[in-house]
């Protein structure tokens, strides 16, 4: 009889949680002790608490390499006879987007040609929610072959993962895992491909693999590089970084201020960058920057309604007309946005900054203003700017800074947010780090920081009763899930499912030779 989960996922201590899950393992039970692992990590990246302050467990890490190589192990001797290197670059991710986040990464990986060869992508869909019809469609252009673990339970993703891996001996395996996601993890074991290399994408929460000796540890973001290296003492620690499609600067003079308009401001975004819990609110701070900048300002991204309504009415109460605000709920390219609407000055997203639109907006010659986050640094975009960028921590600050700023003090800035971009975020310099290897120039210094954890208490501590509400829900949601798995993976793993899948394989086989006939 397995140990059940205790509050929510969570244990006493690591120890407990191996124990626990080594103990599932000595009577066969793979994958019950890979999902084990894979709910603890999500109840912690669950909790706010735990953001940007715990990053990774060596144990936990070490666990799930040694299960995957005790599993590769077990599996029968391959029939095929590929040498290596006759397959290109493998992608080993959880899941995939139609736009966006560690997909966009992905993709600038593809595009830089730096791997040659056809590449494979394979998805662990260990969540369920992979739409493998969206993911094809996104990767087209690319000749890529997309290809998703079966329909299964963790061990029989496994399995399969190991199986396509040996066969297919890349020269190149890239691990996107998400957070939680330990098949992924243990899958990827050392000999399958040429280089293995894990893409830290995930690097503001608990993450698997980010310990583990891989032949490189890619960051992409200067605050994950220093952490993963100086703090953390990861091995084989790479500078990544971001890029974005060079799409040229507009020869446009002055902008929208030489018309003695004022400042047009700018933001970019969804709701989850701008609507979290924090000390300084972005719909009461919108009104108050356009009351100082006696401009515009246009935001990209779609928000709550009752953030724009905060909005309108603080605009309301300081007379600002509604015209001076231009809302747009997406746009396919910020880069291009900001050039269209003569945009004078970018503010990164707070309370958590977007990095791949401030890149964009690097590119572009805007100048970037970013917060400087109380909680950490990762969740800013301070050290992604030119030395000469200004930041801020709290709106007086801001506004007081707004209000002094001179068109020329903006005209140079363009030029110094062009050069951070040609420097650090043209597809050139991510080129031009892949090829170095272990030699790859290291990211930029990072700024002077130091956190406020008295106010971050004090969110915590506002935050949490709702936190615990939610969280009591989610143990009994968990329940009845973990319930209906270890029901579907004892289907799984049942000879008669096998004997079930086997048929209708041959029986669509069959079918498709008596097409083609």
């Amino acid at each position: 009889m397995h140990k059940k989960m205790k509050d929510g996922g969570t244990y006493s201590s690591t120890d407990e949680l191996l124990s626990d899950a080594n103990a599932r393992v000595a009577v066969g039970d793979i994958a019950s002790a890979l999902r084990l692992i894979q709910e603890f990590v999500q109840s912690v990246i669950g909790d706010p608490r735990t953001v940007a302050k715990i990053f990774a467990n060596n144990s936990l890490d070490t666990f799930c390499r040694d299960l995957g190589a005790r599993v590769l192990e077990s599996l029968p001797a391959s029939n095929k006879k590929n040498g290596a290197g006759e397959c290109g670059p493998v992608f080993l991710a959880t899941e995939l987007y139609s736009t966006g986040g560690h997909t966009a990464v992905l993709e600038d990986l593809l595009k830089g040609g730096s791997f040659p060869g056809r590449a494979v992508i394979l998805l662990t869909n260990l969540m369920g929610t992979a739409n493998l019809e969206v993911i094809q469609q996104r990767f087209a252009p690319y000749d890529v072959d997309v290809q998703c673990a079966p329909d299964a339970g963790p061990e029989a993703k496994l399995v399969w993962l190991l199986e396509r891996l040996r066969d297919l001996h890349a020269t190149h395996l890239f691990l996107f895992n998400h957070h939680q996601d330990s098949v992924a993890v243990a899958a990827a074991q050392r000999g399958l491909a040429q280089q293995t290399v894990f893409y830290h994408h995930a690097d503001h929460h608990l993450c698997l693999g980010v310990t583990l000796d891989y032949d490189l540890h890619a960051d992409c973001s200067p605050m994950g590089f220093h952490h993963c290296r100086d703090e953390l003492d990861v091995c084989n620690t790479v500078y990544w970084p971001l890029t974005a499609s060079d799409c040229g600067v507009s020869e446009f003079d002055g902008r929208s201020q030489a018309g003695g308009h004022g400042l047009r401001t700018c933001t970019a975004g969804t709701r989850n960058k701008f609507e979290q819990p924090y000390q300084y609110d972005f719909g009461d701070l919108l009104p108050k920057i356009l009351n100082a900048t006696r401009g515009t300002h246009v935001h990209f991204g779609l928000l709550s309604e009752p953030t724009l309504t905060r909005i309108r009415d603080g605009m309301q109460s300081l007379g600002i007309a509604a015209e001076r605000l231009t809302y747009i709920e997406w746009v396919p390219s910020v880069w291009k946005a900001l050039q269209e609407q003569m945009v004078d000055l970018y503010f990164s997203s707070f309370p958590i900054a977007g990095a791949r639109a401030v890149v964009e907006a690097l590119g572009s010659g805007t100048p970037v203003i970013a917060h400087e986050s109380y909680l950490s640094r990762f969740h800013g975009a301070m050290d992604m700017l030119y030395p000469e960028a200004f930041t801020w921590k709290t709106p007086d600050a801001l506004l007081a800074h707004l209000a002094v700023l001179e068109p020329q003090r903006i005209e140079q800035e363009r030029k110094w947010a062009r050069e951070r971009y040609e420097q650090m975020h043209a597809p050139e310099a991510l080129r031009a780090a892949i090829h170095a290897g272990l030699d790859a120039p290291p990211a930029a210094p990072l700024r002077p920081y130091s956190p406020d954890l008295l106010q971050t208490f004090l969110d915590e501590r506002q935050t949490m009763p709702a936190v615990d509400t939610i969280r009591k829900q989610l143990i009994e949601v968990d329940g009845e899930l973990r319930r209906s798995r270890e029901t579907l993976d004892g289907i799984y793993a049942s000879r008669s499912w096998r004997l079930t899948m086997a048929i209708r394989s041959l029986t669509q086989k069959l079918r498709r030779q008596g097409a083609s006939h």
